[in-house]
């Protein structure tokens, strides 16, 4: 498992979201919310090179976006509550969930920063 290096990035009010985690030397930007059932799910995520991809714009397709586990949710709030970046454990979380939803995100992108 190749290093991240995750961070808590801040961003401008133009772009909110509940968390927002940097990577890879500020390469790639992940915007997280809560859904409706209080679970943690993707907002958006930018790549240099690639752009800003927002999963719900991008497709109208029968596939389902995913939200993480309750597990899952309430690690990653933990995470970022105790403001210590558990890299292992984040990694984890943050990687199995964009795997799982890797046909609503641009795969190539994933794939080329080794994401997934």
């Amino acid at each position: 498992m190749n290093e991240l290096n995750f961070f808590m990035a801040h961003m401008p009010n133009s772009r909110m979201a509940d968390y927002i985690v940097g990577c890879l030397d500020s390469s790639v930007y992940i915007d997280f919310n809560k859904d409706k059932k209080d679970k943690i799910c993707i907002k958006r995520i930018s790549f240099d090179g690639y752009g800003c991809c927002e999963p719900k714009q991008r497709f109208f397709s029968t596939k389902k976006f995913k939200s993480m586990s309750q597990k899952d949710s309430l690690e990653f709030e933990k995470i970022f509550e105790n403001k210590v970046l558990d890299q292992q454990k984040l990694t984890k979380i943050i990687r199995w969930h964009l795997n799982t939803n890797k046909e609503l995100l641009w795969k190539d992108a994933l794939i080329q920063y080794g994401l997934i």
